[in-house]
């Protein structure tokens, strides 16, 4: 009920959803479904419900199950427990793609912003959860975090119901948008552009196949998924 509750944001701005956070923040140690812990940490970390201290807490729990650490890159991927240091050429991307990114260009705009601390933190942080995932409502989750996080680039529902839809597209795209800018035409850069384009249309449409066919969880379901957390897993390597 608590959990019903903390959905509506009026009750979590009200003196009430402090109550209601401390009451489940006193069941987490009791909660056994990975769905349940996940929208619990997402609930929990809204406005200002629980203290820092609990919020370390939180994180580290996702140790053991990443299903919390989701609840992270859902509610607040630009504010995480665990720091990430900017790239060493953050103030040379950003002497390179200023300009552009002033004309409004939002590729140029997310190449600056990937190599800041927040979004090195954010990457860090789904880099460990790809590697530990254990439902299908995690998997889902995950994917749709990190497609939220990139949605600057999202272009249409269309093409990126599958990835390997995604794929053709961001080739075309990329040839597109080299034609246009030279700055584009730096391997570095135009690498960053390619996995910009792919992670701004993950979503868990991408597993859905996997899923309508079958119900495991754990090692069996990473392996039914690896095709797709690989291409994910490199496009986000590809900031670091």
């Amino acid at each position: 009920m608590a959990r019903q509750l903390l959905r509506h944001r009026a009750v979590a701005a009200d003196p009430v959803g402090k109550l209601l956070a401390q009451w489940l923040v006193d069941y987490l140690p009791f909660e056994t479904e990975l769905s349940d812990m996940l929208d619990s940490a997402r609930l929990l970390l809204q406005a200002d419900l629980i203290e820092e201290v609990t919020r370390t807490r939180l994180w580290e729990m996702g140790r053991r199950n990443k299903a919390y650490r989701i609840g992270f890159l859902l509610e607040c991927p630009d504010n995480l427990p665990r720091k990430t240091a900017a790239r060493a050429d953050a103030q040379a991307i950003a002497n390179q793609l200023t300009a552009l990114a002033d004309t409004g260009n939002r590729a140029a705009q997310l190449l600056i912003r990937m190599s800041q601390d927040e979004a090195q933190s954010f990457i860090a942080a789904c880099l460990d959860i790809l590697s530990g995932l254990n439902s299908q409502a995690e998997v889902s989750a995950a994917l749709n975090a990190i497609g939220r996080y990139f949605v600057a680039l999202r272009d249409s529902d269309e093409h990126a119901q599958t990835l390997q839809g995604t794929l053709i597209w961001a080739e075309l795209t990329l040839a597109k948008q080299v034609s246009l800018d030279e700055r584009y035409r730096d391997p570095a850069i135009y690498a960053q552009l390619r996995a910009l384009y792919i992670l701004a249309h993950a979503s868990d449409a991408w597993v859905t196949p996997v899923f309508a066919h079958s119900d495991a969880g754990g090692s069996v379901m990473r392996k039914q998924i690896e095709p797709v957390i690989t291409v994910i897993s490199v496009a986000l390597k590809s900031f670091v």
